[in-house]
């Protein structure tokens, strides 16, 4: 999914430089490609931080719980 989104914006960067002049004669169409060019960016970095945190997350979680079982287990 983070492909696609990224792949999406490289898209919309494409139409951008090829269609350039043409595009900013119209203030509205150069507004609207540039801004779903960066929704498609800021959405692939969502994802990619979902990601990372849902991996960190289970990796504090392990070392947490191991922590806390190891520390039961030494009190008598």
């Amino acid at each position: 999914m983070i492909c696609l989104v990224s792949l999406l914006g490289q898209f919309g960067l494409m139409i951008y430089a090829d269609h350039k002049a043409e595009i900013q004669a119209n203030i509205a169409m150069a507004t609207l490609i540039l801004n779903l060019v960066s929704d498609c960016s800021t959405l692939c970095e969502a994802y990619i931080g979902l990601a990372v945190n849902g991996t960190l997350r289970k990796a504090l979680f392990s070392m947490l719980f191991k922590r806390a079982s190891v520390s039961h287990q030494e009190i008598p």
